[in-house]
């Protein structure tokens, strides 16, 4: 019986120390991170990379670089939450100069682990930006998207995009 009782006081510390309570809270704002995503951000720099497909067979050719003549920015609002965005830039592309053109509206949401900016154009096409950092003056963002040059062939190009507030 003592055995029994000695188990049974063990077993009993064991499940109260072992237990975690599931409701934490802190005192972190859930708000502050779609907080600093919201305002208008001007677009300062680009960083590109992709490959170019080889017409004759073959491997691919890589290519990345920094975008030069960048213009735009992103406005992102809440409640409702809504988005318009336009940027461009020119690329390099083996010697082929790309201009970039890309724009906006619609609404946004983000991940619930907050590592990600989705928005939903007017069109239906939603875009995914990681965040890879969300300050109170800095945003920076990467992304995927599809690119035709000159009526040729389409590229998925990576971007990795950052921002200022004015």
């Amino acid at each position: 019986m003592k055995k029994f009782i000695a188990l049974s006081l063990v077993f009993f510390t064991l499940s109260i120390t072992s237990c975690k309570d599931d409701n934490v809270t802190t005192n972190e704002d859930p708000n502050n991170y779609e907080a600093r995503l919201e305002g208008i951000w001007d677009l300062e720099k680009v960083h590109y990379d992709t490959e170019i497909p080889a017409l004759g067979g073959g491997d691919p050719t890589p290519v990345t670089g920094d975008g030069k003549n960048v213009n735009g920015n992103i406005t992102l609002t809440r409640n409702p939450n809504t988005f318009t965005y336009t940027f461009s830039f020119d690329a390099d592309l083996a010697g082929l100069p790309i201009p970039v053109n890309q724009q906006g509206t619609g609404t946004w949401t983000t991940s619930r682990d907050n590592s990600k900016l989705i928005v939903t154009d007017d069109n239906g096409e939603e875009i995914v930006f990681v965040v890879v950092s969300n300050e109170a003056k800095k945003q920076v963002y990467t992304t995927t998207i599809s690119q035709t040059v000159q009526q040729i062939f389409t590229l998925e190009v990576d971007l990795d995009l950052e921002f200022t507030r004015p």
